[in-house]
């Protein structure tokens, strides 16, 4: 079948192309629901020579705040009509650095905290009002030392920015700020010694919960710590593995917060299980004694969670928790012969959204209600190798994501769940090139993310999300090939 095809809605014929539907999907004179993409535009060309390094994308009140950074230059910017070029509110400038100059734009309130190198081998605190002249320095912590500096986990816990300050190579310490200059302090000395290598934060309530070591070393062993901005409420809740590391290499989606309980993997010394924990002693525990194995990539809908989990029979599969041992099941065996390795689950509106592989199709798009007859492949998108999905995304009730096809590259996908409403967005870079679409934000009904079409290289590109529409097509039987 040609890449452009025939297709009749009402008394109109047009053309669309194969990305909106396969062929296989249609039948002669039978009705098919087809997903119209709209057509993503470029906002804003940052750096007409080159790649603009656009990154770190956040909305606060509405408006897209992001950093470009090209030319030993990183400037903050504000997008607030994707229609109307940014405006730039600061800019930071170091020709000898090779380090980012900003980072960790993070959103607490009306009020937009970042860190900032305005002076060589210093990282500070700042923070902005979405103003130029808002835009201002918090706190100059880092003074001239580049290691003692607000560099990692910028964090809203309950309204209230924590941050994670290097003191040394090594060393990290937890600090606070309301936003003003006396308002800015550590909350505790050592112990704990923050792991930010290799590890993330997670929150709930008003608990921060972070990898940290059990005495004042880095080399000490790690465990699970957390924190709710005082020093006496910043503590170790459990010595979990009194020999070893209980806790290690805690990506974003290695544990998850539930219901005022956080779930992760931890070790006490007979293997990484799923534990829980709500801050306390008592309430910091296993969930199930032993399998699954290695617990993560988690996701929830209402009051379930989900996530990767290893069986020594089955490999590594979806199961599902209540946060009791009884209720923590095995989902689906989606490959019998060696597991499914699912990953980046994602919530769409009840809809679990995930990619695995059968053993037969590769890694591919799959959705689960939950239970075994629900969970099933989406679509079979690249039937040579599976479909490289990555960065997906819940957009007003519609999955997007970025997926080769076998045929157009790295592409911007969205997905209804069906097979006939998983399709390419646009083939921003065309042929088999890739435009690498990442950093899916959205804010009301745009969809913002980032691209390289060829021609602009890595710019900041949107896409209205109302004008896709579903609609009922048929295939004219003349056309049948």
């Amino acid at each position: 079948m040609s890449r452009q095809s025939l297709y009749k809605v009402g008394s109109l014929l047009l053309f669309i192309a194969i990305l909106a539907v396969c062929a296989r999907d249609l039948h002669p004179g039978r009705a098919a629901s087809v997903v119209v993409p709209a057509e993503p535009y470029l906002v804003y060309e940052f750096n007409p020579s080159g790649s603009s390094g656009v990154r770190n994308l956040v909305q606060m009140n509405g408006s897209l705040y992001l950093i470009s950074d090209f030319n030993q230059s990183e400037k903050l910017w504000k997008a607030e009509d994707p229609a109307v070029a940014p405006q730039m509110l600061a800019e930071f400038t170091n020709p000898t650095s090779g380090n980012n100059l900003m980072e960790n734009l993070t959103v607490v309130g009306d009020t937009l905290f970042f860190s900032a190198e305005a002076n060589a081998g210093a990282y500070d605190l700042w923070k902005s009002d979405g103003t130029v002249g808002g835009t201002v320095l918090v706190k100059d912590i880092g003074s001239e030392d580049e290691y003692y500096s607000p560099h990692y986990y910028l964090t809203d816990v309950s309204g209230q920015l924590l941050f994670a300050a290097r003191e040394d190579l090594y060393s990290d310490r937890i600090w606070k700020s309301d936003g003003t200059t006396d308002g800015t302090q550590m909350v505790k000395d050592i112990p704990p010694a923050v792991v930010t290598l290799g590890s993330s934060v997670v929150t709930t309530g008003n608990l921060l919960f972070f990898v940290g070591t059990a005495g004042e070393s880095i080399d000490d062993k790690y465990e699970l710590w957390r924190s709710d901005g005082t020093a006496a409420g910043t503590i170790m809740p459990k010595d979990i593995n009194p020999s070893g590391n209980a806790v290690y290499n805690m990506g974003s989606r290695d544990w998850l917060a539930l219901n005022g309980v956080v779930y992760f993997r931890a070790d006490d010394g007979s293997g990484y299980v799923l534990w829980r924990s709500d801050g306390t002693e008592a309430g910091t525990y296993k969930v199930k004694a032993s399998e699954p194995t290695y617990p993560g990539d988690f996701a929830s809908i209402d009051n379930q969670f989900y996530f990767r989990g290893s069986d020594a029979i089955l490999g590594s599969e979806l199961w599902q928790s209540d946060g009791t041992a009884d209720g923590t099941l095995l989902v689906k065996d989606i490959n019998p012969s060696s597991g499914s390795s699912p990953m980046y689950l994602t919530n769409v509106n009840g809809t679990l959204f995930f990619i695995a592989s059968d053993g037969t199709h590769g890694l591919e798009l799959w959705k689960s209600d939950g239970s075994e007859a629900g969970t099933v492949l989406v679509k079979d998108i690249n039937a040579d190798k599976g479909c490289s999905c990555l960065n997906l995304t819940n957009v007003n009730g519609t999955l997007y994501f970025s997926a080769d096809d076998g045929v157009h590259g790295q592409e911007l996908w969205m997905s209804d769940g069906t097979s006939a409403g998983t399709v390419m967005v646009a083939d921003l870079n065309p042929g088999s090139a890739n435009s690498y679409p990442k950093s899916l934000t959205v804010i009301n009904n745009t969809l913002y993310f980032v691209a390289n079409d060829g021609v602009h290289d890595i710019e900041l590109w949107a896409l209205d999300t109302t004008t896709t529409s579903t609609g009922t097509w048929s295939f004219l039987p003349f056309m049948q090939k």
